[in-house]
């Protein structure tokens, strides 16, 4: 088997879970160049999105467990931003916050060549002129290139099947 279909394989397989050690003390722009980006969208910076410890957590570096879902799999090919959320937290886990997508970025860096990965545990409400978007960070690819970008998730945002969400397993 290729290498390209193995890893389309373990993409496809949202039971893998992948450990990773946060370090917390690293400031946002830190954390970006470690992951060797190619593009990184400018609304992504520490006013946006501060780097935050989970509720509770005071250790500088955390290890956790994360899991990569797939909204279709998990809640059909239409649904609400909310039940997806209710529907995480259900099953006993929680969203990953940036900080996490950024250290899976890093230490799993081809999962991104196969689908978006969003991170739903870290929003930026921007005020905009007609109301307000949620916005989301995620890790994808631009013909070759590792990128971050953003992403809108209000509302029904999952009507487009092809997300993959980045959870923590509690």
């Amino acid at each position: 088997m290729k290498t390209e279909e193995k890893l389309k394989s373990k993409i496809f397989n949202t039971e893998m879970e992948f450990d990773l050690t946060v370090d917390y003390s690293k400031s946002l722009d830190e954390m970006i160049k470690d992951g060797h980006y190619e593009y990184g969208d400018n609304s992504i910076n520490s006013t946006n999105f501060p780097v935050i410890k989970p509720f509770g957590q005071t250790d500088d570096i955390v290890r956790v467990i994360a899991s990569i879902i797939k909204s279709e799999e998990q809640f059909g090919t239409y649904h609400c931003f909310d039940r997806v959320i209710q529907s995480i937290y259900k099953k006993g886990n929680r969203l990953a916050n940036l900080a996490e997508l950024l250290t899976f970025g890093k230490s799993h860096p081809l999962f991104q060549y196969q689908e978006q990965i969003l991170c739903i545990g870290s929003l930026w409400y921007r005020n905009r002129i007609f109301g307000a978007d949620s916005i989301a960070v995620s890790l994808g690819v631009c013909g070759v290139d590792r990128i971050l970008n953003i992403h809108k998730v209000n509302g029904d945002f999952f009507y487009d099947h092809r997300h993959y969400i980045l959870v923590v397993v509690e």
